[in-house]
């Protein structure tokens, strides 16, 4: 992909956030995924057992 496009992070997001706000906003997105997953896998195992 580097290679392709010549940019050297052609996946990177350029925004005018300081880091401490994207790291908080990578923080809120990381735990929403991980309570999601718990979610997902507690209603799968309530539906094995009954």
């Amino acid at each position: 992909l580097i290679v392709a496009s010549g940019v050297g992070e052609p996946l990177a997001i350029a925004t005018g956030m300081s880091e401490n706000v994207q790291m908080l906003i990578a923080l809120f997105v990381g735990g929403a995924i991980v309570s999601s997953l718990y979610r997902w896998a507690a209603n799968s195992a309530r539906r094995i057992e009954a």
